[in-house]
């Protein structure tokens, strides 16, 4: 049992090593290309309402009195939406955020593809929920007041020397997504971290993680239980991220892919290796892997 222990730690150490010295260990970097961005200004236009009329406003002051929602626009809040959309920015695993003044173009490899960011910012709105009166008089206390913060931001990402829209998107932060706080301040806070959040998750989903299977783990009878993969902490690789297995195809002159399966890191083992478990199409994927197909892994 000892030597069954060693043996296998040995195996694993000696993969380890041959990927450091391997001339492949450069192809993680090379297939998942780091992307200068650059974010500018965000303009804060929200949309004007009409003035309600008279009738509507005493209405409304009398429902809020015994319990009810009003909302305002936050534009003193805009700048915090600005930092809000860069650290989004910043957490994407293949964007790299510099400053404008530090992007020279010029400077650029030819192949080398840098983004610009600028936008719209449509709504920073706080929303006050108050209590019934009937609920505070039964409890003795104060009716209860909670907040919310709705934001709505457009976000076009261009190419940095072709001025080229390469995604445009409306992010919106809803009611559910930042809950229901205590104060104001804290209201904004929260729905300020999801809107980062958001952001972070859709351009990492946008320009996904690639990777290969490098080795065949654990097989059992026709299915394929685990593998190997040449991505780790050099790209942020974590425990239980999900990738699709495609098995690259040749149809009329052009590269096509077909999902195959899907996999789940078990365990980080270095900056290039991670142990995974196949979670989906464990006999397609042993049928790939004995057939010697090309397979792509990519960030789900």
């Amino acid at each position: 049992m000892l030597m069954q222990r060693m043996n296998k730690t040995a195996r694993l150490a000696c993969l380890l090593f041959f990927l450091a010295l391997s001339a492949g260990s450069y192809a993680q970097v090379e297939r998942n290309v780091i992307h200068p961005v650059t974010v500018g200004s965000f303009d804060y236009t929200p949309k004007e309402e009409k003035a309600p009329k008279v009738g509507k406003v005493l209405g409304h002051m009398a429902k809020n009195m015994i319990g009810g929602k009003s909302s305002q626009q936050q534009p003193d809040y805009a700048n915090d939406v600005q930092a809000a959309i860069v650290k989004g920015f910043g957490n994407v695993v293949r964007f790299r955020t510099v400053e404008d003044a530090q992007l020279d173009t010029d400077e650029l490899a030819p192949d080398e593809t840098a983004f610009y960011v600028d936008g719209n910012i449509s709504n920073i709105s706080t929303t006050l929920r108050k209590g019934s009166l009937k609920e505070s008089m039964k409890s003795g206390t104060q009716p209860e007041e909670k907040y919310n913060c709705l934001i709505n931001v457009t976000i076009n990402l261009k190419d940095t020397r072709t001025h080229e829209v390469v995604d445009s998107r409306m992010f919106n932060i809803t009611e559910s997504d930042g809950g229901w706080m205590s104060s104001v301040e804290n209201a904004i806070a929260s729905s300020l971290t999801s809107l980062a959040s958001l952001i972070t998750d859709y351009y990492n989903e946008l320009f996904p993680l690639s990777a290969s299977i490098i080795e065949s783990g654990e097989a059992k009878k026709k299915k394929q239980k685990t593998v190997y993969i040449d991505l780790g902490t050099t790209f942020g690789a974590y425990e239980d991220q999900q990738f699709n297995i495609y098995s690259l195809k040749t149809i009329a002159g052009k590269e096509a892919r077909v999902e195959i399966g899907r996999l789940k890191i078990e365990e980080v083992l270095g900056e290039e290796v991670s142990l995974c478990k196949v979670t989906r199409g464990a006999e397609e994927v042993k049928t790939a892997l004995d057939k010697g197909e090309t397979l792509v892994v990519t960030t789900r």
